[in-house]
């Protein structure tokens, strides 16, 4: 499966911050990042084109199970990395591009 890293900046002492209490409630940030990403794929992606992405990539559509499964993003010190669009214009279906 391939996979996009994502990268940001964020102040440092609120990172430090938001680290150390998601440390307390047993979470990490690259999970609860993650998390987010995921929710956001389901609100901002039409269905049909989530589908599509699905059917051109098999191999995550049996990480999709997984992905919405809470207790897989509370991984400790795991750095994840999210799927990026595959933007190659094939013969079949319709292009996306994002």
């Amino acid at each position: 499966m391939k996979q996009q890293q994502v990268s940001v900046k964020f102040s440092t002492p609120r990172y430090r911050a938001l680290c150390y209490y998601l440390e307390k409630e047993g979470k990490n940030i690259e999970g609860e990042l993650q998390k987010k990403l995921e929710e956001m794929y389901r609100d901002q992606v039409p269905k049909d084109v989530q589908e599509y992405v699905k059917a051109q990539n098999p191999e995550d559509a049996m990480n999709d199970d997984q992905s919405t499964d809470p207790k897989s993003t509370k991984r400790q010190g795991t750095k994840q990395k999210i799927d990026a669009p595959d933007t190659t214009v094939k013969a079949s279906g319709p292009v996306l591009c994002m």
